[in-house]
Protein backbone atom coordinates (compact mmCIF):
# COMPACT_ATOMS: atom_id res chain seq x y z
CA UNK A 1 0.00 0.00 0.00
CA UNK A 2 0.96 3.81 0.03
CA UNK A 3 3.12 4.72 2.86
CA UNK A 4 1.34 7.68 4.86
CA UNK A 5 3.93 10.48 5.81
CA UNK A 6 2.85 11.94 8.76
CA UNK A 7 2.89 16.18 9.25
CA UNK A 8 5.92 18.62 9.90
CA UNK A 9 4.63 21.37 12.80
CA UNK A 10 6.15 24.52 11.40
CA UNK A 11 6.38 27.83 12.81
CA UNK A 12 6.90 30.48 10.01
CA UNK A 13 7.99 33.61 11.55
CA UNK A 14 7.92 37.02 9.61
CA UNK A 15 8.22 40.76 10.09
CA UNK A 16 4.75 42.59 8.90
CA UNK A 17 5.50 44.71 5.95
CA UNK A 18 9.48 45.42 6.71
CA UNK A 19 12.61 44.21 8.08
CA UNK A 20 11.81 45.71 11.04
CA UNK A 21 8.26 45.39 11.15
CA UNK A 22 6.39 43.47 13.75
CA UNK A 23 7.70 39.67 14.09
CA UNK A 24 4.63 37.43 13.66
CA UNK A 25 4.47 33.81 13.49
CA UNK A 26 1.63 31.06 11.78
CA UNK A 27 1.62 27.45 12.44
CA UNK A 28 1.04 25.33 10.00
CA UNK A 29 1.34 21.63 8.97
CA UNK A 30 3.13 20.65 5.99
CA UNK A 31 2.38 16.90 4.68
CA UNK A 32 5.37 15.56 2.15
CA UNK A 33 4.17 13.69 -0.89
CA UNK A 34 4.72 10.04 -0.21
CA UNK A 35 5.43 9.91 -3.83
CA UNK A 36 9.00 12.51 -3.01
CA UNK A 37 7.53 14.79 -5.97
CA UNK A 38 7.54 17.66 -4.05
CA UNK A 39 3.72 18.30 -4.62
CA UNK A 40 3.34 18.70 -0.32
CA UNK A 41 0.26 20.09 1.69
CA UNK A 42 0.26 22.64 3.45
CA UNK A 43 -2.58 23.59 6.57
CA UNK A 44 -1.96 27.03 8.26
CA UNK A 45 -3.70 26.92 11.89
CA UNK A 46 -5.41 30.01 13.12
CA UNK A 47 -6.82 30.60 16.59
CA UNK A 48 -6.04 26.35 16.93
CA UNK A 49 -7.99 25.67 14.34
CA UNK A 50 -6.99 23.62 11.42
CA UNK A 51 -7.80 25.23 8.09
CA UNK A 52 -8.32 23.35 4.50
CA UNK A 53 -5.13 22.04 3.53
CA UNK A 54 -3.86 23.51 0.47
CA UNK A 55 -1.30 22.90 -2.13
CA UNK A 56 2.48 23.75 -1.50
CA UNK A 57 5.58 22.88 -4.07
CA UNK A 58 9.21 22.34 -2.78
CA UNK A 59 10.17 24.07 -6.30
CA UNK A 60 13.75 23.84 -5.03
CA UNK A 61 15.93 23.26 -2.38
CA UNK A 62 19.34 24.25 -1.91
CA UNK A 63 21.39 21.22 -0.67
CA UNK A 64 22.57 22.53 2.80
CA UNK A 65 19.05 23.69 3.15
CA UNK A 66 20.13 27.14 3.19
CA UNK A 67 17.18 28.41 1.08
CA UNK A 68 13.41 26.70 -0.72
CA UNK A 69 11.69 27.79 -3.31
CA UNK A 70 8.06 27.07 -3.00
CA UNK A 71 4.93 27.99 -4.81
CA UNK A 72 1.67 27.18 -5.89
CA UNK A 73 0.13 24.96 -8.88
CA UNK A 74 -1.80 27.99 -10.30
CA UNK A 75 1.67 30.03 -10.27
CA UNK A 76 0.10 33.18 -8.96
CA UNK A 77 2.62 32.99 -5.95
CA UNK A 78 6.15 31.67 -5.48
CA UNK A 79 8.34 32.01 -2.04
CA UNK A 80 12.51 31.90 -2.37
CA UNK A 81 13.02 31.99 1.42
CA UNK A 82 16.16 32.03 3.14
CA UNK A 83 17.25 30.68 6.68
CA UNK A 84 19.65 33.55 6.12
CA UNK A 85 18.35 37.19 6.55
CA UNK A 86 20.27 37.78 2.76
CA UNK A 87 20.57 36.28 -0.28
CA UNK A 88 23.78 37.18 -2.36
CA UNK A 89 22.35 38.91 -5.13
CA UNK A 90 23.58 36.77 -7.65
CA UNK A 91 22.12 33.64 -5.97
CA UNK A 92 18.11 35.89 -5.61
CA UNK A 93 18.45 36.40 -9.56
CA UNK A 94 19.82 32.70 -10.52
CA UNK A 95 16.70 31.30 -8.79
CA UNK A 96 14.23 33.97 -10.40
CA UNK A 97 15.43 33.14 -13.60
CA UNK A 98 15.12 29.49 -13.02
CA UNK A 99 11.70 30.12 -11.84
CA UNK A 100 10.61 32.23 -15.25
CA UNK A 101 12.07 29.71 -17.53
CA UNK A 102 11.89 25.96 -15.74
CA UNK A 103 8.46 27.02 -13.90
CA UNK A 104 7.07 29.34 -16.19
CA UNK A 105 6.52 31.86 -13.03
CA UNK A 106 5.82 35.75 -13.93
CA UNK A 107 7.66 37.53 -11.93
CA UNK A 108 6.90 41.13 -13.02
CA UNK A 109 4.90 41.94 -8.89
CA UNK A 110 8.03 40.24 -7.30
CA UNK A 111 8.87 41.90 -4.09
CA UNK A 112 12.32 41.60 -2.16
CA UNK A 113 11.15 41.17 1.44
Amino acid sequence: GKKTLTAIDVNFTYRKKAFDGKRSTIKQNLFPSASGDGAWKAQPILCGIPLMKMDYLILDLAPDYSYTVVGVPDRKYVWIMSRAMTMPAEQLAALKEKKKKKHHYDLEAFINV
